[in-house]
């Protein structure tokens, strides 16, 4: 299956991967060492967040369904 964060746009993509691993916004905001409202601004569009944000999250819960190609370098 192949999911494209441009489909959804940067703000969804990491609310869809946030729920797709089951996480809460202060779980996900633990893991990657933010506060939760910089979760919360992420999924709502107010603050932008590098594709690394995206990447670690892909790495730690294994989600063979994102294909990495769309991402460019």
């Amino acid at each position: 299956m192949q999911i494209s964060w441009r489909r959804y746009g940067k703000a969804n993509f990491m609310r869809f991967l946030r729920e797709a691993t089951g996480l809460t916004q202060r779980e996900l905001a633990e893991f990657l060492k933010v506060t939760e409202r910089t979760i919360q601004n992420y999924e709502s569009g107010k603050t932008n967040f590098n594709s690394d944000k995206i990447e670690k999250i892909i790495e730690k819960f294994d989600l063979d369904i994102i294909v990495r190609a769309n991402r460019k370098h």
